[in-house]
Order: structure tokens, then sequence, then C-alpha cells
């Protein structure tokens, strides 16, 4: 026997030079990314931290100015005696003239504080809701702002800040008194001095929003349509995404009022706030990224592609398409040695399978001619020794009937070498061999069978059927009990096809359990002994003829003995004339 030389694959020193370059890159990449996030994150966290103090000055100024604006309206209530007169019903004039000189001393507040929008004198016994302002609001909005005065519950009045929205409005609001005299502090949202107005903390101006505890935006309103911000009162240092950029968000909850302050500044990206080194660094390692995806490709252009290509032609031979081939369009010179190897061995499988498949053949149809011979004397046998019976016994003409109905058997087995033939053919031999079992029997039988007329000329292996109902006429007979043997045929449809389906029913004490069990067992695939020759002569011949297609069942059921054999469905008609010729 001749070998031809076997090539080795060896990994070329380009592709190896790859390989190599990607075992350095590899470990500079993730170092890289490292140092990339670590440096975005270093000054995400020194964006956030200023802001973070931006806000922090914002919120100690107006937390100041509320204990400031809270200290002086509670002064001028305990230290004012008028103030404290307006608890009493006084005289009109009186009244008036007090209410007049107690808000021309809280003038001072006004202009200390320009957040105030609003400060109130109330007095319930004296009908007097008089007002100072900071602002030039309308008529209609003074208008609804004494009547949202005159509709406090100053019963059950909040004894700390509280927000409150008049005619579309949001003030932060401050009710000081006893009994009947109060003064109501407004704090305009609008009027709170933010970032965008002085703009001195941070590194960009940005916008004070003041959140309730409800969460809904009490200022700038216009702002936060326009970028399409979502927020909530309780985003802190978090990157949100508007309408035309991003924003940075920082959050500092207040002690007055259940509120929140959101300061949110256009965040341009880390780099506009990185140096020049750390900019170099960046695009570098940028540049550093891209080449590893280049030498990627190189690799898997010349390298992975055409071994990945070979291993699923490979899988895809393995399950029997032989007809495959490897391309020799290959760059690799190792590649293109490899697949022409491949190629040619290939083709020499092929050779040597289809030799070896004629061989399979030839010894398939050899054991098949053996098992059909081997049926046949067991069944002459059986015959014989009923005639021999007959004529002892005298019976000369049903002796004669019997030869003639075994000369038809004869001449239907002995017709050509079909192994196949029609299920019409199939049984009306069963009829003319149950009318032989019939004459041979002293026990009444009864043969019924149904099919549909679309599936007669279905084909079916010979003699199928008849092995069965021998069978039944040999271990089913029950004294005292007609023997009835049902043959019934149909079509099974399953996801795997379309199978004949064919059930032979008798109705005697069924199937030994040692049959059944020696016959049911997976290892059992020969007959090893002289009982049910015939079944385990048809099983073999249908793994011959069908191979795991096929299937034969043999089981007990209430009635009796039942056999079930699956066939896959041949739309072939077999020729009668053939036979006919023959004899």
């Amino acid at each position: 026997m001749i070998f031809k030389k076997e090539k080795s694959i060896f990994i070329s020193s380009k592709l190896f030079f790859s390989l190599a370059s990607l075992i350095i890159i590899i470990p500079l990449f993730f170092l890289i990314i490292f140092f990339d996030f670590y440096t975005i994150h270093v000054l995400n966290r020194e964006v956030g931290s200023a802001n973070k103090n931006t806000l922090f000055l914002y919120y100690q100024k107006l937390d100041s100015d509320l204990e400031q604006i809270e200290l002086l309206l509670a002064q001028s209530w305990a230290q004012n005696w008028k103030f404290q007169s307006l608890q009493y019903h006084l005289e009109p004039l009186e009244a008036h003239t007090d209410t007049l000189d107690i808000l021309n001393q809280n003038k001072e507040t006004l202009s200390l504080y320009k957040s105030i929008g609003a400060l109130y004198i109330y007095s319930s016994p004296n009908g007097i809701c008089r007002g100072a302002y900071n602002t030039s609001y309308s008529y209609d909005m003074k208008e609804s702002m004494q009547k949202y005065i005159q509709s406090i519950n100053y019963t059950n009045v909040s004894v700390a800040w509280y927000t409150d929205t008049i005619a579309g409005k949001n003030f932060l609001i401050r009710v000081l008194g006893l009994n009947d005299a109060f003064s109501v502090c407004m704090i305009d949202f609008d009027r709170i001095a933010s970032p965008s107005q002085s703009g001195n903390f941070s590194f960009e101006p940005g916008y004070l929003i003041y959140y309730s505890e409800f969460g809904v935006p009490l200022n700038n309103e216009n702002f936060l349509k326009e970028t399409g911000l979502s927020l909530q009162p309780d985003d802190d240092s978090v990157i949100k995404k508007g309408n035309s950029g991003n924003y940075f968000v920082v959050s500092q909850p207040m002690k007055y009022g259940n509120l929140s302050m959101l300061y949110i500044t256009p965040y341009r990206g880390s780099i506009y706030h990185m140096d020049a080194a750390q900019q170099i660094a960046l695009f570098s390692s940028i540049l550093a990224l891209l080449i590893i995806p280049v030498i990627y490709y190189i690799a898997a252009r010349f390298y992975f592609t055409p071994l990945g290509t070979a291993i699923d032609t490979m899988k895809k031979i393995r399950s029997g398409n032989l007809d495959l081939k490897l391309s020799q369009n290959v760059f690799i010179r190792e590649f293109k040695d490899f697949n022409w190897t491949f190629n040619s061995m290939m083709d020499e499988i092929k050779v040597l399978k289809i030799h070896t498949y004629e061989h399979l053949l030839d010894k398939q149809k050899a054991e098949l001619q053996y098992m059909q011979l081997q049926l046949k004397p067991h069944f002459y046998l059986n015959c014989l020794k009923t005639l021999y019976g007959m004529i002892q016994r005298l019976k000369n003409e049903k002796a004669q009937q019997m030869i003639l109905r075994i000369s038809d058997y004869i001449r239907y087995t002995f017709r050509d070498n079909s192994t196949l033939i029609s299920l019409d053919m199939e049984l009306n031999q069963v009829k003319n061999y149950y009318d032989i079992l019939q004459s041979s029997t002293a026990k009444t039988a009864k043969l019924i069978i149904s099919i549909p007329d679309e599936l007669k000329k279905t084909l079916v292996p010979l003699l199928c059927i008849q092995t069965f109902v021998e069978n039944s006429f040999k271990y089913a007979i029950v004294p005292e009990q007609e023997l009835m043997i049902q043959i019934s045929i149909h079509v099974l449809t399953t996801e795997d096809g379309h199978y004949l389906n064919i059930n032979i029913q008798d109705n005697g004490p069924g199937f030994s359990e040692e049959f059944l069990k020696l016959f049911n067992c997976p290892a059992d695939r020969t007959h090893t002994s002289d009982q049910h020759i015939g079944i385990y002569n048809l099983r073999q011949r249908l793994e011959l003829l069908y191979g795991n297609q096929a299937g034969l069942i043999c089981m007990n059921n209430p009635m009796g003995a039942l056999a079930e054999i699956l066939l896959p469905t041949l739309n072939t008609e077999i020729s009668q004339t053939n036979g006919e010729n023959n004899l």
C-alpha cells in the first residue's frame, strides 16, 4: 500500500507576527481603556464637585435669607404694639393707619431681600388685607394674591415655609402671627437669584430649579420645555440628555418647604475640561484602538475565515454530503495545500464508498432472498400436515379445494423476485390463506378486513400480514370461543411524514410474556427460538427494506394480541402483469 506524504500545516510568518502583535496590544488595550475611563471619571467628579460647591453656595444664601426674613417678621410682630393691636377690633381709621405704619416699617425688609414678591398684613376683626410688593405685579395678579390671603385657614396654617401656586405662579409662603392678626411673606421663585443671572461660581453658567416634594418644578419651566429635560428631585451628579445637548445635574435638599434645589449646567463632554496632555493621551489611545480592528480583520480575512469554512465543510461532509469541496482560492499557502489534499482525499473516499455501498446492496439482496426462502418452507410444511390429515379422514373434496388454494398461494409467492407487492394483492392472498387455515381446523374463525380503496395499491413487503394471521390460528384459538381476526389499515400522519399503519388484532390469550420481553428488547435483534419465526423474519425484512423508517410493534390489549406495522408510504404502483407473465 502506497501512502502519500502528508503536508504539515504551519502558521505563516506574517500571521504569526500579527498574533504576536495582538498579544502585545491586548494588555495595552485594556490599560488604555482603564486610563480613559478613569480620566473621564475624575473629570466628571471634578465637574460635579464644582457644581456641588456652586449649588451649596446658593443653598446657603437662600437658607440664610429665609432665616433672616423669618426672624425679622417675628420681631416685627413681637415688638410692634400696632401689629398686636390688629388682633382686636379697632376704629377703621386707626386700623388703617396702623396697617400702613407696619407695611412702611417692612419696606426695609423688602428692599434687602429681592426674592420677596409680596408682604401682606391680614386682620380678620378689622377686615384688613393689605400688601406691599417688590415687583410690579398686574392688577389681576394682585387680586388673586389678595383672595388667596383671605382664603387661608389661619386656624390650621402651617408653622413653617410651604409652597403654593397662585394664578399659575409658584410662591414659597410663610405665615406668622397670633389669633386674628397675621403677617404673610410670599417668596417669588422667579425672583430668586440664579447662576444664569449672576454667573460667578462655576465653569458654565447654569440654572437653578426648585422642585416641590411632589416632583413639580417651581421655576424656569420655559427652560425645561426648551431643553426637553426630564428631571427628578433626587437627580444628583447625573448627565441628562436634552434636545440640544447633554446637561450635568446636581441636587440639594432644603430644610424649608420640603424643597429640592437642582443645579443644571451644559455638559460639553470630558474632553472640554482636559488639558493638552490629557487630550493627546486620549487621542493616542483611540488611534491604538483603531489599529486593533485592522489587525483582527487581516487575521480573520486570511486565517480565521478559511479555517472556519474548512471546519463547516467537514461537518457537512460528516452529515453525509460528500459532494462538497474546499476552495482553492485562498491567500495563505498552507491553506491552499491543505484544501488540495483534502479534496483529493474526498475523491478517493467517494470511490471507496461507492464500491462499499454496491457490496452492501448485494449482501442485503442475498439476505432478503434467503429470508424469503426461509419463510416459504415453514408454511408449506404446515400445509402438507393439513392435507395429510384431510386425506387420512377421507375428505377428498376438501383436500382438492385446498390443493387448488395452495397452488394459487405457490403461484403468488413464486410469481417473481419482487420484495414489494400491492396491499390489494397481499390481502387477497391473506383471504386465500385464511380459507386454507379454515379448512385445517374444526374451530370457526371470522376474518374482518377494513381498508380504504385509495390504499389498495400501496406497496408493502410480501407476506407481511399473512404471518400474523397464521400466528393467530396457531396460538389464539380458545375452547368454546370463536376466533376473530381484525385487519385495519389507514394512513398515520406525523411530523416526520406519512406512514401506512397496519393493525392485526385477534381475541386470543395474547402474546406470551417471554416472547414480548425478548422481542421488545433492543439488544435482541436476532431470533434465538423456534417459536414465532415468521414474526422475527418479518422484522429483519423490514430493517433491510426500510432501515429505521419502518416499525413493528407486538403487544397485548384487553381483546388479545395486537400487532402494529408502520411503513413509509410509497407512491409506486406494482405491475400485476409482470407476475402473470412469469407463471
